[in-house]
């Protein structure tokens, strides 16, 4: 919960910065850090959990997932990579 507070708070101040300072922001080396950690959590969480029995677990770690791996994409990397490997600009 921690994490999504912290997703949360970042989110509403960066709303009130500009575009390009929440763009900044959201690349920075701390923020992909936590995306990083984001994932490894939730991949745990997981894991440890048989979540494919439990529909309402699954569906929350199947879209945490969504939104983390669209949030990567949707880096200024993520763009990077997907024009040298998939052709897309």
């Amino acid at each position: 919960m921690a994490f999504v507070a912290v997703l949360a708070a970042v989110s509403i101040v960066c709303a009130f910065l500009g575009a390009e300072e929440a763009r900044r922001i959201f690349n920075s080396v701390p923020l992909t850090a936590f995306w990083i950690i984001s994932a490894v959590l939730l991949v745990g969480s997981a894991i440890s959990r048989n979540i494919l029995f439990r529909p309402a677990s699954l569906a929350m770690h199947l879209g945490s997932g969504v939104i983390i791996i669209g949030a990567m994409l949707g880096s200024d990397l993520g763009h990077e990579l997907a024009a040298k490997y998939l052709g897309i600009d």
